[in-house]
């Protein structure tokens, strides 16, 4: 039946594009009809057939789709218990493809301004909602929820980023929840994807079509590093965020943490390793995404941001030597991440000649760096060592950087 609804709304979908909506109007009020009726299974074709169908609408098409169906999107979305959420979420995936549309147009689309003024209408109940739900306690098994809070997020980094003012009314809402949902997932995140304590990908049944998206909490985790990186470049939210600079540099770092799954590729392969790590590379991954968020940080909110980045250093620095004392294994994790978010915001080391008062290069080298390049510490924190010495190679005595550094 999966198949069979797959290739049905494929059809409908490739018909759309050619004929909807001037010779084919009755296409949306028959998929209303369907969402309407109410019938689970019902719901499930017609979401499956609107999901590839707004691929195929133009930007003239989403005035009428925001009007006449947006609405009963809603409903679907809202109806908790009636509908699975790998339904619910396509009602998200709906929105965001006709937003995102809109988004890349911009003023090249004559109808953006009618969109836009639907939109001021149509948006603030779902903006409540994805508030609630994002705040939420995650839970880590639960393949639906994962897919619901993907595209809710998807969602709100489109409109922070292209359309901050559909959120003037709730931004500070949005952005508390942003905070939550950050708090939350870094936890599920650290003990499965870092410590490898769980499954990384759910296995999802093939009748929910989840159309080959990766489901998983790292994929959840990704998201949200896009969207917070759009919040602390938003001159709308910038009060906001910068009340909350530090335990957000906190929990990037966090997020900055090697994986157990790079950590055996790395191993594997030490050309992976330097492919991942490699400034010029197109390598990405949720670790390089936290680290252009304590960079964009350090950009925008400038001696602010530094102080939070190197408040949160500290912290997770005596955080590792308490777990170093303890005996964990792991406890070098959070020191490499440390580093790590070091070097990402002194990538520019011009930028450096007028915070002197803020960090001392030469000081965090002899201080934290230098220890962890011997020789007895894991490979991947002495190499994070070795690359910072070399990093700030520029800004350290000279005495330091021509004979203080360890042999490799």
């Amino acid at each position: 039946q999966s198949k069979l609804r797959t290739a049905v709304s494929m059809a409908v979908a490739s018909v759309a594009k050619e004929d909807f909506p001037d010779r084919w109007q009755e296409l949306i009020p028959h998929l209303m009809g369907m969402l309407q009726a109410g019938q689970p299974h019902v719901v499930h074709g017609a979401m499956r057939c609107l999901v590839l169908v707004s691929e195929e609408i133009t930007d003239n098409q989403v005035p009428h789709v925001i009007t006449s169906l947006f609405p009963h999107l809603f409903t679907v979305f809202t109806a908790e218990g009636v509908h699975s959420k790998h339904v619910r979420a396509r009602a998200c995936t709906v929105m965001y493809k006709c937003i995102k549309l809109m988004s890349l147009l911009g003023d090249a689309s004559d109808s953006e301004a009618v969109s836009l003024r639907l939109l001021e209408t149509s948006v603030p109940p779902w903006l409540e909602c994805f508030a609630q739900t994002i705040s939420g306690p995650l839970p880590p098994d639960d393949a639906g929820e994962l897919c619901m809070r993907i595209e809710m997020v998807r969602i709100l980094t489109v409109l922070i980023e292209v359309y901050p003012r559909l959120l003037s009314s709730c931004m500070a809402e949005i952005i508390r929840a942003l905070w939550q949902a950050l708090a939350t997932t870094v936890e599920v995140y650290e003990h499965l994807v870092v410590h490898g304590a769980g499954p990384v990908e759910l296995d999802i049944d093939p009748a929910d079509d989840v159309d080959g998206d990766r489901i998983s909490v790292d994929a959840l985790a990704w998201e949200l590093m896009e969207c917070v990186r759009e919040a602390v470049s938003c001159q709308r939210a910038r009060k906001i965020v910068r009340a909350e600079l530090r335990p957000l540099a906190f929990a990037q770092i966090r997020f900055m943490q090697v994986t157990t799954e790079q950590l055996e590729a790395w191993a594997a392969d030490v050309n992976a390793y330097i492919a991942h790590e490699d400034e010029g590379s197109f390598e990405t991954s949720v670790r390089i995404l936290a680290a252009e968020v304590v960079s964009e940080m350090c950009e925008s909110f400038e001696e602010e941001g530094w102080n939070a980045v190197l408040a949160a250093v500290m912290c997770h620095l005596e955080g590792a030597e308490q777990e170093r004392l303890a005996g964990r294994e792991t406890w070098w994790l959070r020191r490499e991440a440390s580093m790590f978010a070091v070097t990402a915001i002194c990538a520019d080391v011009d930028a450096l000649d007028g915070l002197g008062h803020i960090f001392s290069p030469s000081r965090f080298i002899r201080e934290v760096v230098l220890p962890d390049a011997a020789a007895d510490k894991p490979p991947v924190l002495r190499g994070r060592a070795l690359h910072c010495i070399s990093a700030f190679a520029s800004q350290l005595e000279a005495e330091l950087a021509g004979g203080g550094a360890p042999s490799a």
